[in-house]
């Protein structure tokens, strides 16, 4: 045991000395390619890599050999001298022969390669040049088949082929007709589509069209059958969208109020819908929409104003505007202004009819009046605001506290208190938990 041991430590130390001597030694380079590539190389029966390779080596003679499966090996001698420049070298493999095996079920079906006659399945073919091969196979009763097979060199293959019978006869219609008809994933034609070889069998069955959904069906049909489907394709739901100038517009489809704009109405059936917008102080508009299956369509109305115009001066300025105690805005100073008129404020449209009018400014009195205005008309107001008295009593409830201008005089149940707003408020004396004068 201890022999063998000392043996197998002298193996080792020959070869890393021997190895040290190569390095050392090895001074020429050769760079070695094949066609193909990837064949494992040989230099005097050393292992050289897998190519292309770059190999350094002590210079010498070598016979180099190139194996690869599929290829008879390639050989090459090679001189290798001491020198600063690589050597290349080229190897070109030739492909072994391959033989195929072509089986079909059923057999006896005639085999033609390449335009010719081969013989009857059970098939076997001998030296077959790799690469592309194609052929047709047939049998009576069945459908031809298309042979089309990547040769590997050097290789036995096995190809297995079922044989399907004669083509059955199959009528396709839809419902709207037009539809795009795909079997196996192949567009054959549009409905209405009659199909007269269909091969027996089990085919993937798709009738498209744009705005409906796919009908999918697997189609089994057996030889010599006549076939007629009747296809009901179900509409995709489609969309509106609505924008107006203004926004804000009233939408009613079929007289349905639906939103207001900027409005989408998704999930629609195909149709044709009569579309009402409407909006206080625009002329209504009314349009027919045709909205076809899955369509998706934008509309834009620009409305056409009807109403008339009120503009707004105020002496002090920032007084705000109420129109039917709706808030419309504030007047601003006019910086030109010498007697504190302010810039006039215009409120457009107005709705054709009666409006209340109420100027608020705190420490003025309110002022309210009504103005009838007519489609297009333009009216001018200005308003002069008297101030309150100043805030003379602090009255508190239970739940707030009110400061205003009280006579004082009043006997009745009831304080009659002028806040600060230009309101009025009255306070049942009952209610008063607290009644301070503040002058």
């Amino acid at each position: 045991m201890l022999h063998k041991h000392v043996n197998n430590r002298l193996f080792y130390l020959k070869h890393i000395v021997l190895y040290l001597s190569i390095v050392t030694i090895a001074r020429a380079t050769v760079h070695i390619n094949t066609d193909p590539s990837g064949a494992h190389i040989r230099m005097n029966t050393i292992r050289a890599g897998i190519s292309p390779a770059r190999v350094i080596a002590q210079p010498n003679a070598y016979l180099v050999s190139a194996t690869r499966d599929g290829y008879f090996t390639s050989f090459d001698s090679l001189q290798l001298f001491d020198d600063t420049e690589p050597t290349h070298l080229a190897l070109t493999l030739e492909p072994i022969p391959s033989t195929l095996l072509i089986r079909t079920t059923p057999a006896a079906a005639q085999v033609s390669i390449d335009g010719h006659a081969s013989g009857l399945s059970p098939l076997l073919l001998r030296g077959i040049e790799p690469g592309p091969l194609t052929g047709l196979i047939q049998l009576d009763g069945y459908a031809p088949l298309h042979l089309r097979h990547n040769v590997e060199p050097g290789t036995t293959q096995i190809l297995e082929f079922d044989m399907q019978r004669e083509s059955a006869e199959i009528t396709i219609e839809s419902s709207p007709d037009g539809a795009t008809v795909y079997l196996n994933e192949e567009a054959i034609g549009t409905t209405p589509l009659q199909i007269s070889a269909l091969p027996a069998g089990s085919t993937e069955l798709q009738v498209q069209m744009r705005g409906y959904r796919t009908f999918t069906e697997t189609l089994t049909v057996e030889a010599g059958e006549s076939r007629h489907l009747n296809i009901s394709l179900i509409a995709e739901p489609g969309s509106i969208h609505f924008n107006s100038t203004p926004e804000r517009a009233r939408v009613l489809i079929d007289d349905n109020f639906r939103g207001r704009t900027p409005l989408s109405l998704s999930t629609l059936p195909a149709g044709e819908y009569r579309v009402t917008l409407e909006h206080p102080a625009y002329r209504t508009i009314q349009t027919n929409i045709l909205l076809q299956a899955g369509e998706q369509r934008d509309f834009h109305f620009d409305m056409e104003v009807t109403g008339g115009t009120l503009i707004v001066t105020t002496t002090p300025p920032e007084a705000r505007i109420l129109i039917n105690d709706i808030l419309a805005g504030q007047t601003q100073p006019d910086p030109e202004s010498e007697d504190e008129t302010s810039l006039p404020y215009e409120i457009h449209p107005l709705v054709e009819g009666e409006h209340t009018v109420t100027i608020l400014r705190t420490g003025y009195r309110r002022i309210q009046e009504t103005i009838d205005i007519s489609s297009h008309e333009r009216i001018t107001k200005h308003y002069d605001l008297d101030p309150l008295p100043k805030p003379n009593y602090e009255i508190t409830t239970a739940t707030n506290v009110y400061r205003g201008y009280w006579s004082g005089t009043n006997d009745t149940d009831t304080i009659e208190l002028k806040l600060e707003t230009g309101m009025i408020r009255n306070i049942p004396r009952d209610e008063a938990t607290s009644i301070r004068s503040i002058r």
